[in-house]
């Protein structure tokens, strides 16, 4: 019975021990920093979205890895197309930052704007886009799935 007790001690300390190497191995780093000034920032940002009237349309949530394009329409409170705005667009895979991209375009003037982009790894990809029309910058966070 001891032996048996001394082996399943032993058995549970080298689970707890290879759990903790596997974690500090795969994790990345600081989550968010400054997470309550983030919280700030991030609902200063819904405000000004709001206030603006600017929508942005995505024309799909869900993308093949690889080489692809993301269309995004840009309008303003009556629906009307943000012709000649720029568009930057900042895309990271949400488990890790080595994969972050960014891209920019201008707008057509039917307010659509077409990017090139790579997506090299499948998962969930925040994405998101800063409009810049006569001097005004307003940004709004998507959601894509590569697969």
């Amino acid at each position: 019975m001891r032996t048996f007790l001394i082996i399943v001690v032993i058995i549970g300390l080298a689970s707890v021990a290879a759990t903790i190497i596997v974690g500090l191995r795969s994790f990345d780093g600081t989550v968010v920093k400054e997470p309550y000034e983030t919280g700030l920032r991030f609902d200063a940002a819904r405000k000004e979205r709001e206030a603006s009237g600017w929508h942005v349309t995505m024309d799909r949530d869900r993308i093949p890895v690889g080489r692809g394009t993301l269309k995004l329409r840009i309008s303003d409170r009556e629906g009307k197309a943000l012709a000649d705005a720029e568009v930057t667009v900042s895309m990271s895979l949400l488990t890790t930052d080595r994969y972050d991209r960014e891209y920019s375009a201008q707008t057509s003037g039917s307010g659509v704007c077409v990017f090139p982009i790579d997506i090299p790894k499948a998962g969930p990809w925040s994405v998101r886009i800063t409009v810049t029309d006569q001097g005004t910058s307003i940004q709004f966070e998507e959601m894509l799935t590569a697969e």
